[in-house]
């Protein structure tokens, strides 16, 4: 009796057993299942729903981003620019001049002697598209005496300023001889510029930014 007792409980215990077995197989080949299957149409829905709303969010703080680059990229251009011309006339004990204008849509500049006759070698403002900046004519002055150009920075043989050319420029102030004013195209209105900033009749160019440009 007590062997046929002790038998009913094993075959109980492995009966159990085999059942939670089978369970475990049964919820292995069901996760199999849905790995072999890949996603449903359901979840893919949902993966690009969310990354359509990440990317409206994120869009226009990247192209805010890259487009103020690109302006911050066109002010250094002007100011190195400007120091090419003033370490010419250094150099070469003769006038040279930065000239800058807006044509066709582009912004352009053109590093060159004072009295050449030869044809303009205009260059874009920036690397790519020179559309996207464009000078601001009511922040600018700098415009008198410059030939075919729009706005332009002179030098005399020494480094410092033409005295001619700075003597028709319209003062800003005191301590400021003049400006030239670089904005983007696609938003005039907001209140992001750089400018080339002449201070002094000894040539001294800074490059300013936002409100300091105004």
């Amino acid at each position: 009796m007590i062997d046929q007792y002790q038998n009913q409980r094993r075959d109980l215990r492995l009966s159990r057993l085999s059942r939670w077995l089978g369970v475990f197989a049964t919820i292995g080949e069901t996760e199999r299942d849905r790995s072999d299957r890949g996603f449903t149409i359901i979840e893919v829905l949902v993966v690009m729903v969310m990354i359509g709303i990440l990317s409206a969010i994120a869009a226009p703080s990247w192209l805010t981003f890259v487009s103020t680059q690109r302006l911050t990229s066109a002010g250094n251009r002007a100011l190195l620019a400007a120091r090419e011309a003033q370490v010419k006339s250094k150099q070469q004990h003769r006038v040279w001049q930065v000239s800058f204008r807006d044509s066709d849509g582009a912004t352009q500049y053109w590093v060159h002697p004072g009295d050449t006759n030869s044809s303009p070698v205009w260059q874009g403002l920036t690397e790519g598209d020179s559309t996207e900046i464009q000078i601001d004519p009511a922040s600018s002055t700098l415009s008198a005496d410059c030939g075919i150009a729009d706005y332009c920075i002179k030098f005399e043989d020494r480094g410092i300023l033409e005295s001619e050319w700075s003597v028709e420029q319209a003062a800003v102030s005191d301590d400021v001889v003049g400006r030239i004013t670089f904005q983007r195209r696609d938003a005039a209105n907001d209140d992001q510029r750089r400018c080339l900033v002449v201070t002094s009749l000894l040539g001294s160019i800074q490059l300013n930014r936002d409100d300091d440009c105004s």
